[in-house]
């Protein structure tokens, strides 16, 4: 065998290794590690902090510096910058809790179950925590610094009179973000009865300003209010799947004259579905959820609609593509 090549066989055991690394990182978060050790502290240090048994946590904290996510000293052990930064509950940007609720949404643990037909789904999704938990996410992954940068180019001028609107928005983040940012706007939040109540709470909490208000109401059957001059709409399209031309018609009704549309998901650029997408949403289409529209299917559908694709835009860890609405003058 030429020793340069790679047995296939390989491929099985580095999945068993990544799956052992993703176990030991989500326990260091569930454990609240990460918190004792933005100093350079001692194996006994930690243990005496967390009451955790010495012996079992000093090769815990081995395993953790092997992986990268600690530096190591001898005995001495401390976060690397990134999980000081992110995994620590001492700083504004921690994502263990958003990292622990994905894990969880998307946990595959009873996939066996439900394929063999003792169990013929797992609990639904809880969008309302997904709201909450999301809140930092959106700051740490530079989704809401992208998202301003981006409105900037729309609107250069601070003073616009911008009516926009965040459909499905979950946190309300973006649509407070851009209230902020043009005081002279409204920005309104639109989301089902069943997380609109924890959307004003996190408003309210984040201190939002009064030009940003939140509609309750079913995106599929409910109409959104309008015209506005931008519209974003993030992570929504699944659910629309089934009527995707109808409800990106419904979309584009809503919008002004040569307004903007920004999509905001993990939308692929043909007909096929990205692999790590069936991937992470395979709990979600065993649980109910249709199989998401295609980046190609959208987009034609939009151009019936008239909305044309202008350019990608940087969405943090999403993919972001922003459309505007051709100029009617007979509308």
């Amino acid at each position: 065998m030429n020793q340069k090549s790679t047995p296939g066989y390989l491929r099985y055991y580095t999945m068993l290794e990544q799956y052992q690394q993703a176990q030991i990182l989500f326990t260091a978060i569930h454990l609240n590690v990460f918190t004792y050790l933005n100093e350079w502290t001692s194996v006994q240090q930690a243990a005496h902090k967390t009451g955790y048994q010495e012996f079992a946590l000093g090769h815990f904290l081995l395993s953790l510096s092997a992986l990268g996510f600690l530096e190591r000293d001898g005995e001495r052990y401390r976060n690397t910058p990134d999980s000081s930064a992110f995994l620590s509950k001492d700083s504004p940007l921690y994502i263990g809790e958003t990292l622990l609720f994905r894990e969880k949404m998307t946990s595959l643990q009873q996939l066996g179950q439900q394929i063999s037909g003792e169990i013929e789904r797992a609990p639904t999704y809880d969008f309302a925590m997904l709201a909450r938990v999301t809140v930092p996410e959106m700051y740490a992954t530079g989704r809401v610094s992208s998202f301003l940068e981006a409105m900037k180019e729309l609107f250069p001028q601070n003073n616009a009179p911008v009516k926009m609107l965040d459909l499905g928005g979950g946190s309300g983040i973006l649509a407070m973000e851009f209230a902020k940012q043009y005081p002279n706007s409204s920005a309104v939040v639109f989301e089902h009865p069943s997380v609109a109540a924890t959307s004003r709470m996190i408003l309210h909490e984040q201190g939002a300003p009064k030009n940003v208000s939140v509609i309750e109401g079913d995106f599929n059957k409910d109409p959104f209010g309008g015209p506005y001059d931008l519209l974003v709409a993030s992570g929504i399209l699944d659910f629309a799947a089934e009527h995707l031309s109808d409800f990106l018609q419904k979309i584009a009704n809503t919008l002004s004259p040569k307004a903007y549309l920004l999509l905001i998901g993990q939308l692929s650029n043909n007909q096929e579905q990205p692999p790590h997408r069936l991937v992470s949403w395979l709990t979600g289409r065993l649980n109910g959820l249709p199989l998401a529209p295609s980046g190609y299917d959208v987009e034609n559908a939009l151009k019936g609609a008239g909305v044309f694709r202008l350019r990608e835009v940087n969405a943090g860890r999403f993919c972001g593509l922003l459309y505007q609405k051709e100029n009617n003058d007979n509308e």
